[in-house]
């Protein structure tokens, strides 16, 4: 007995010592790296502690992922390996096995000698902590942008990680992570190491004009009668939004705010509708108010009604959509110079109750064209 004591050595001790004859092939390795495979071999070469339930489970994970063919196996396939297989039964549960490893399943998987992600030999970790010091890290960014000419995070892990396969005992940080617990952020690292961002390309300008915050009754006024001085009539609000918006391209990078709001900004600031708001800023005996009034207003039913036989007469008989009634009423403004104007497809069916166009356009050609009282008997 006295000799059987003296041949076998405490687990611990035999444990360490067989740990730090492996840990010389890992030299290379930074600081961290060698301490998760120390304490990972320690754990691997460790005699059989307690009532053997845990060398138990490791035979069965063992069998089950040979049976299956895979490395390591799930829960569901381990379970279902159990009820299916000679060897699963009486094999340890999947929740015996998780309380042998500390409630997690994962951990029993990664005491697996045939798992290849749980020897530290193939691990690459991190460094971290003292292990690199701030002139390494340097030293790195500074390697890396060099070599590659990038600036991203994950264009420098792509390229640390190439480096410390081809090159033994490399000194630096194997992602940014390192770099961003010293100096805060990825960008601050770089200005530290002296790498210079280039400015980005400016992005062309979209034909939208921009959101005018917090405008004031007089811009909104100031505007709106700039606008009409070089839109003219029809004064529309579409017409309208488009002009501030080329007044936007035209203001482009200029250091001075732009300060012109869309026709949003002039219903919202003043309050009221695009009709009243030009009511308000041109008077209301104004000719922009008179037209304003004469293109919404100034239909009867039988005018509405004439219009859109008229265009359908136009288009040799056949229904007009609403495309095709919208350009027909821009032609016949046209001849006049744009001062007369059919009512819109909206006024049409302002008119008949907010009917949606189909319908209506169904309604009127089972009414028939209206009737001219003007005209003469036949």
């Amino acid at each position: 007995m006295a000799d059987q004591a003296t041949t076998e050595p405490e687990s611990d001790e035999y444990a360490h010592a067989l740990a730090r004859r492996v840990m010389r092939l890992l030299e290379h390795r930074d600081e961290a790296d060698l301490r998760v495979a120390f304490a990972a071999l320690t754990r691997r070469v460790r005699p059989a502690e307690g009532d053997g339930r845990r060398e138990a489970a490791m035979r069965a994970l063992e069998q089950c992922a040979g049976e299956l063919g895979v490395t390591a196996p799930t829960m569901r396939r381990y379970e279902a390996w159990g009820h299916t297989s000679d060897c699963g039964h009486g094999a340890p549960s999947t929740q015996q096995i998780r309380t042998l490893f500390e409630g997690s399943w994962s951990r029993a998987v990664a005491a697996m000698p045939s798992v290849p992600a749980s020897d530290p030999r193939a691990m690459r970790l991190t460094a971290l902590g003292p292990s690199l010091t701030n002139e390494e890290c340097f030293d790195a960014l500074t390697r890396w942008h060099a070599e590659t000419g990038e600036l991203t995070e994950k264009s420098y892990k792509v390229w640390a990680r190439h480096v410390r396969a081809t090159e033994r005992g490399a000194r630096l940080p194997a992602g940014g992570g390192p770099v961003r617990d010293r100096f805060g952020s990825w960008q601050g690292a770089l200005r530290v190491a002296g790498i210079e961002r280039p400015r980005a390309e400016r992005s062309p300008r979209i034909a939208r004009a921009p959101t005018v915050w917090r405008a004031t009754r007089q811009e909104i006024t100031e505007g709106l009668i700039q606008g009409y001085g070089e839109i003219g009539e029809p004064f529309t609000a579409d017409r309208y939004r488009k002009w501030v918006s080329r007044k936007a391209d035209e203001h482009g990078d200029s250091i001075a705010p732009f300060r012109i709001g869309g026709p949003q900004s002039v219903t919202r600031v003043l309050g009221c509708t695009w009709r009243d708001a030009i009511a308000e800023v041109f008077g209301a005996h104004s000719a922009a108010h008179a037209a304003a009034v004469q293109r919404v207003t100034r239909f009867t039913d039988t005018d509405v009604l004439r219009a859109w036989w008229a265009c359908r007469t136009a288009l040799g008989g056949q229904r007009p959509s609403i495309t095709a009634y919208e350009q027909w009423r821009h032609e016949q403004a046209r001849t006049t110079g744009l001062t007369v104007w059919p009512p819109s497809e909206g006024t049409i069916r302002a008119r008949n109750c907010g009917k949606t166009w189909e319908p209506f356009c169904d309604l009127l050609e089972k009414q028939g064209p209206p009737v001219d009282r003007d005209a003469p008997d036949a």
